[in-house]
């Protein structure tokens, strides 16, 4: 389904106009070439492509052999973080929370749903 209005669903690359687009990733600091790269791929319809080059220029070191829904993304993504958060913990001698509890926390009542205690 394609989102209308002031809909935020669904593939940024299939769904965003290539304007608004260029101008998303360009705001990530993403290289000149990336960015290029990544239009490239959504004006030829290879929406998923463009969405592994996001994922791979983000998460350096880390490569997927597919994404297939925005959420995948965003699972990968954690993943990817908890495990960096776990590395510079291990390193500097020091606990921390996965992100991945902030993630999928419960809302609470009277609080910010992404505040984990």
């Amino acid at each position: 389904m394609t989102p209308v209005g002031d809909q935020v669903h669904g593939c940024p690359y299939r769904h965003w106009n290539v304007n608004h687009l260029q101008s998303a990733l360009s705001s990530m600091r993403l290289g000149s070439a990336v960015v290029n790269d990544v239009i490239e791929k959504v004006k030829g319809q290879h929406y998923q492509v463009a969405c592994l080059k996001v994922f791979e220029a983000t998460h350096k070191g880390e490569t997927v052999d597919a994404l297939n829904h925005p959420n995948q993304f965003f699972k990968q993504s954690i993943q990817y973080w908890d495990a960096k958060a776990g590395e510079q913990a291990a390193a500097s001698g020091t606990a921390t929370k996965p992100i991945s509890a902030a993630a999928t926390a419960k809302p609470e009542a009277d609080g910010d749903p992404m505040q984990v205690a």
